[in-house]
């Protein structure tokens, strides 16, 4: 299901929308790093994938603040 999200794989029936940038992660064989904190390893992955530490922080914030993000994390 992430390739197709991604879009690196076509699916077999319907369609997939996607709103914004979708960058598959897996396949650019981008890690956590344990010595890190979580917030920490947002901004390192962030930059090796080219977003400015504001941009980061900005969609950080706003995901922090959502109610979605402690559904996703919790």
């Amino acid at each position: 299901m992430l390739k197709v999200n991604s879009g690196i794989l076509k699916p077999t029936e319907g369609m997939v929308k996607c709103n914004g940038n979708v960058v598959p992660m897996l396949e650019l064989g981008s890690g956590f790093d344990m010595d890190l904190t979580g917030r920490e390893n947002i901004y390192l992955n962030g930059a090796i994938l080219g977003y400015s530490k504001d941009f980061i922080r900005s969609e950080y914030d706003k995901y922090w603040s959502s109610p979605r993000f402690h559904r996703d994390i919790f």
